[in-house]
């Protein structure tokens, strides 16, 4: 038996074993080869993610702390309707980020070509929720993703029926993986929960931001 199909053997049984599931080492895609560049792609390209197919309609929902502060969010359904079974996919931009950021608008068209509802939401100060706030969002600020779970439930009840799958990018990562770990009384069936790059040690990131090099 050759090594490689011993390793193929062993990786099998050390799956059905830990249920860890591996994927394969991440290969850069010419020319965007390093960490610096993968980041400038969207802003150096800015590629069109057409949403028209699916018109959205805009949802505010007023936070609990009484400051006044509303979040929107852009609800969108599949066509054709209805969606039965398929959960809400909600999508928490990251630093600097909105609804109109390109990883969130392609995720949206991927999740709606898939027969799901999306929600793309902007955090308090974030895209069109700044006209409508006092505060800025930060990592800390899971009361806000919950009270938004909540408005939308109370608004959209038909758009969560099939419960929720929170997708978090970056700084949203980190308020997804927060939230999940607190001890909220959930407003919506969280089925499932997605976080991409997320700065998971906010001190170091903050150490690494400030470098001259960036």
């Amino acid at each position: 038996m050759s090594e490689t199909r011993l390793l193929d053997e062993s990786l099998k049984k050390s799956d059905k074993l830990d249920g860890v599931i591996r994927f394969p080492r991440f290969q850069p895609r010419s020319p965007w080869i390093n960490g610096d560049l993968q980041t400038l792609r969207n802003t150096l390209l800015r590629p069109a993610i057409d949403l028209s197919p699916w018109p959205g309609h805009r949802v505010w929902v007023e936070m609990s702390d009484g400051s006044g502060d509303r979040l929107a969010a852009m609800l969108h359904r599949p066509k054709p309707e209805p969606t039965a079974g398929k959960p809400l996919i909600v999508l928490i931009h990251g630093l600097t980020g909105c609804e109109d950021s390109f990883y969130i608008r392609r995720s949206a068209r991927e999740a709606l070509r898939r027969g799901h509802p999306v929600l793309r939401v902007n955090l308090r100060g974030a895209g069109p929720s700044r006209r409508k706030s006092c505060y800025q969002y930060h990592a800390g600020r899971t009361e806000d993703l919950h009270d938004l779970l909540k408005g939308v439930s109370l608004r959209e009840p038909d758009s969560v029926a099939a419960g929720a799958v929170l997708v978090g990018y970056s700084l949203g990562g980190n308020l997804v993986i927060k939230y999940l770990a607190e001890d909220w009384e959930r407003p919506v069936d969280i089925r499932a929960a997605v976080s991409i790059s997320a700065p998971i040690d906010l001190k170091a990131t903050q150490r690494r931001i400030m470098q001259p090099r960036n």
